[in-house]
């Protein structure tokens, strides 16, 4: 796969959790979707504020990952800056697939288990696919 579909796969899917969390925020009562679903229907406003947090995280993960295979506003960065970022976006996508399959509730895995899953594997593309030396086949 070419490194920049990966990427733009991944952001994609980050993205998805991005607007989901800002409906969060803006009172859409999936609280049984979210944050262990501690707050069924509307989201209180710690909760809220914690879904702002989360949609800011996201969207910045999306741009890191982005940026590894030279795309978005985060590409002018220093490679070494770069790398960090994405590892520790797949690194962080690898726990959260894990938990988003293995635990909270059965309406949060059902949405988010798969969605987590995928985005891990786009983001693992994308790492292997702009590794230096890294050739495509075909």
């Amino acid at each position: 796969m070419n490194p920049k579909v990966a990427a733009r796969a991944t952001a994609i899917l980050l993205a998805f959790v991005v607007v989901f969390n800002l409906t969060l925020l803006l009172g859409a009562p999936w609280g049984d979707y979210t944050q262990g679903g501690k707050d069924p229907g509307v989201l209180g406003t710690p909760g809220r504020f914690g879904a702002l947090g989360t949609a800011i995280f996201f969207a910045v993960l999306a741009l890191a990952m982005l940026a590894r295979a030279g795309e978005g506003p985060l590409r002018n960065w220093l490679p070494k800056v770069r790398t960090v970022f994405a590892w520790f976006t797949t690194l962080y996508l690898a726990l959260n697939s894990f938990l988003n399959v293995f635990t909270g509730p059965v309406a949060e895995r059902t949405i988010f288990g798969p969605i987590s899953t995928l985005t891990f594997v786009f983001a693992v593309i994308t790492m292997i696919t702009t590794r230096r030396g890294y050739r495509l086949i075909g």
